[in-house]
């Protein structure tokens, strides 16, 4: 016998409130201050770094937060992140704050580092880079300890607000579009073929695609490590 089923408006309702129901998204308790200008994790905890408020950090998927800001705490964090039990922070007219014990103590990181405005950061295997919109990019091999410029004479006087690394190749992107390094920044080629937009966002990478979003031009996507970029929306 034969069994006809009948897609009534009832169930198509049911089945688009299923469907948005995955894609809903909870705002936590928090952090106190609202305005939030970075994130990143180490395990199970997540930090929020603020406008003028510090670090925050939780510990139950932000159900509750604990201030993690000695030192800073009217300060605002710019940039985060975490390498291995390290948490880096980015404190505009301060430079980087580094710590060991998932933001209970912060120590100075700026040896070598004659920027304050750090935007972004990128790892490519022991090498961490950071990149300043004002003095380029920035690369140390001892957790921070001391830090050496990489922009050579291609990324001077040129203004970058973004880093992504790819495998072994790292790219950073701003106002001149997005240049490439494939020997750990010590040398830069400017990759721009079929941007139509040269004002770079930010950079993202999944798999051996690599996403760019420009200023007003939308998202250009590259599948050849940078060579060629398209539009896609």
């Amino acid at each position: 016998m034969k069994i006809a089923f009948r897609v009534t408006p009832f169930i198509l309702c049911l089945l688009a409130c299923t469907v948005q129901s995955w894609a809903q998204w909870i705002q936590t308790n928090g952090p106190e201050g609202g305005r939030i200008a970075s994130l990143a994790a180490i395990g199970t905890d997540i930090f929020a770094g603020t406008r003028y408020h510090g670090a925050f950090r939780s510990s139950d998927r932000g159900l509750s937060w604990v201030p993690v800001s000695v030192g800073f705490e009217n300060d605002e964090i710019l940039s985060m992140m975490a390498k291995d039990s390290f948490l880096y922070a980015g404190v505009p007219n301060r430079g980087l704050f580094v710590s060991s014990d998932r933001g209970d103590h912060w120590t100075s990181a700026n040896v070598g580092l004659t920027a304050a405005d750090l935007h972004d950061f990128a790892v490519i295997d022991s090498f961490i880079f950071v990149v300043s919109n004002s003095k380029g990019v920035f690369r140390t091999s001892n957790g921070g300890a001391s830090w050496e410029n990489v922009n050579g004479t291609v990324l001077d006087y040129r203004e970058f607000t973004c880093l992504c690394a790819s495998g072994s190749r790292l790219f950073a992107g701003g106002q001149s579009g997005v240049y490439a390094s494939s020997d750990y920044g010590l040398s830069w080629s400017e990759v721009n073929e079929g941007l139509t937009q040269w004002s770079i966002r930010d950079i993202a990478v999944i798999d051996s695609h690599l996403f760019a979003a420009s200023y007003l031009g939308g998202v250009f996507m590259s599948t050849d490590n940078g060579a060629h970029w398209s539009l896609k929306g």
